[in-house]
Order: C-alpha cells, then structure tokens, then sequence
C-alpha cells in the first residue's frame, strides 16, 4: 500500500512537471510567434510607407513632365521610366521574369543612365542592376549610399 503511494506521488509530481513544461513551451511559442507578428508588421508599414513614396514621386514627376519647356520634357519622361521600373525592381527582385523586364526598361533608357544620373537616390540593389545592364562604372559602388 505504501508503494501504491509512493508511486502515485511519483506519478503526481511527474504530471505538474510535464505541464510545467508544456506551459513554458506553450508560452515560448507565444513569444515568438508575437515577434515574429510584429516583424511582419513593421515590415508591411515599411513597404507601404516605400510604395507611397513612389506614388509621390510618380505625380511629381507627372506634374514637371507637363509644365516643364519641351526641352526638359524628355528628362523627366526618363527620370520618371527609372522610378518606374526601380519600384517594380524592389517589388519583384525575387522573379526571375519581372528582373528580366526590368533590364529592358533599363536596356531602353541606357543612354539617359549613363549621362551622369544621381546614383546615390537609388537602392544599392537597384544600382547593381543598372550596372549589370549598362557600364559597370555608372554607379561605382563606393559612390551609393542610399539602403
């Protein structure tokens, strides 16, 4: 009778452990899948934040294309084409075919890129690209600062 005891003390003192344990995973899980929530959040604000930068900066460039002296209008149908297509870029660098589009659109405006454009108002990845499409020494990569 008294090992019945013993054992069933044995057996009591093993389950509050076991949910002991399970209790701390359960809430380690929490944790994480609460800072990993977050990460995604922030993450989400950031593209969001990104993708209307873009939108501005589009109209921007929509508003000087259409009062600017002919001269000039050209400048900003390129300058607005490279927002254009750095947007889908950072958008789909991960897709082999949009990276693929994004190099004709940057073939096709090669001549504007390479008279000397501000390197540094570009993602360092986007800079790379247009290295890769067009002369390597367009955006000297000691040059970039813009991450």
């Amino acid at each position: 009778m008294a090992e019945q005891s013993a054992a069933r003390a044995d057996l009591a003192v093993f389950g509050v452990r076991i949910g002991e344990i399970v209790s701390v995973v359960a809430l380690l899980l929490s944790v994480v899948s609460f800072t990993l929530s977050v990460r995604q959040f922030r993450e989400t604000q950031e593209q969001q934040r990104h993708d209307r930068a873009v939108e501005h900066f589009i109209k921007y460039n929509e508003l000087m294309r259409g009062t600017t002296n002919e001269p000039n209008a050209d400048y900003w149908k390129n300058n607005l084409a490279l927002a254009i297509a750095e947007a889908i870029y950072l958008l789909q660098d991960d897709d082999a075919g949009w990276v693929e589009t994004v190099k004709e659109m940057l073939t096709a405006h090669r001549s504007f890129i390479q008279d000397g454009r501000s390197c540094g108002t570009y993602e360092v990845r986007f800079q790379q690209l247009m290295n890769e499409v067009t002369d390597p020494d367009v955006c000297p990569q000691e040059q970039t600062s813009h991450q």
